[in-house]
């Protein structure tokens, strides 16, 4: 769990400090590897459990964040990659 924080914080910092809205290769990188990390924490969970539950809702809350911070192509990105890994376990 720590490294989705981590990822995440990476991303909110990547791409706080530019100025122009066209992502960096390491930002949408950043994205998909806190989409990944965050989905294979979820598939670790008890299947069908509360805690796996919440570990996908806490997924597109995370999504949803990166959107209302005006991080478009990080958010598909982030979610892509975790719907990939989670469409093996669901």
């Amino acid at each position: 769990m720590n490294k989705i924080l981590t990822l995440s914080l990476v991303i909110f910092a990547l791409t706080a400090c530019s100025s122009e809205r066209k992502p960096s290769t390491v930002d949408i990188d950043a994205a998909r590897a806190a989409g990944v990390a965050a989905a294979q924490y979820a598939a670790t969970l008890e299947q069908g459990s509360m805690e796996q539950e919440n570990a996908v809702l806490r997924i597109r809350a995370r999504e949803s964040e990166l959107r209302r911070q005006g991080f478009e192509a990080e958010a598909d990105t982030f979610a892509a990659a975790a719907e990939r890994v989670l469409a093996t376990i669901f």
